[in-house]
């Protein structure tokens, strides 16, 4: 038995950002959050790489792309 029924569905928020999508599309990280939405494409790119790069891993090792589009959660 799971949790007991509230009635309620969890609430799913959307919003722009820019995340990692792996070359055989099986795999996404987001990079950036909802507060980052309303920057310009360049901009949130940046941010982006800048998060990517602080995981340890470098851009020429990225095996997919970085893309904007709606994320999620």
């Amino acid at each position: 038995m799971g949790p007991p029924e509230t009635g309620k569905e969890p609430i799913m928020t959307a919003f722009r950002a820019a995340y990692f999508l792996r070359t055989d599309k099986q795999g996404e990280v987001l990079l950036t959050g909802p507060e980052h939405a309303d920057l310009p494409d360049a901009d949130l790119i940046k941010i982006a790489e800048a998060a990517w790069l602080e995981s340890g891993t470098s851009l020429e090792d990225m095996d997919g792309e970085i893309v904007i589009g709606e994320w999620t959660e």
